[in-house]
């Protein structure tokens, strides 16, 4: 088992705490890393809705993000699967609603074969848009 260390200061915490600029400076920039580059303001770029992406949550979230934010192409990128990772999880809920969470053909009831699936990708989900900054 791995021992977690102390929790790490925001580069704002540092500087409400009187911390050296230059180390003010370096968590900045490791923070800005972290991150998808986005400004928050009306998209001049045109990004086209894919074909195949149909749910719509998915559209929702795809038509909002490239509206009201300027994404870099590797911020498309991920926005692209984030949606596509947000309807995978979708349509696994509604295959699973449909059948039952148990499948109970077999002489002893087991979990729905999609739970595993639909949970990843709702995670995968959660990762990507904190990744684009949005969970913020």
């Amino acid at each position: 088992m791995s021992k977690s260390g102390p929790k790490r200061l925001t580069s704002a915490q540092l500087q409400a705490r009187g911390a050296r600029p230059d180390r003010v400076r370096a968590r900045r920039e490791e923070e800005q890393r972290a991150k998808v580059a986005r400004v928050p303001v009306p998209a001049a770029q045109g990004l086209r809705l894919p074909d195949g992406l149909t749910d719509v949550a998915a559209v929702t979230l795809f038509e909002h993000v490239a509206r009201h934010y300027n994404l870099e192409p590797i911020g498309a990128s991920v926005l692209l699967q984030t949606c596509w990772a947000l309807q995978r999880s979708n349509e696994c809920r509604v295959l699973i609603d449909r059948d039952g969470a148990l499948d109970e053909t077999g002489p002893k009831p087991t979990a729905h074969p999609l739970l595993a699936t639909e949970r990843d990708a709702r995670g995968q989900y959660l990762a990507l848009l904190n990744k684009l900054g949005l969970l913020d």
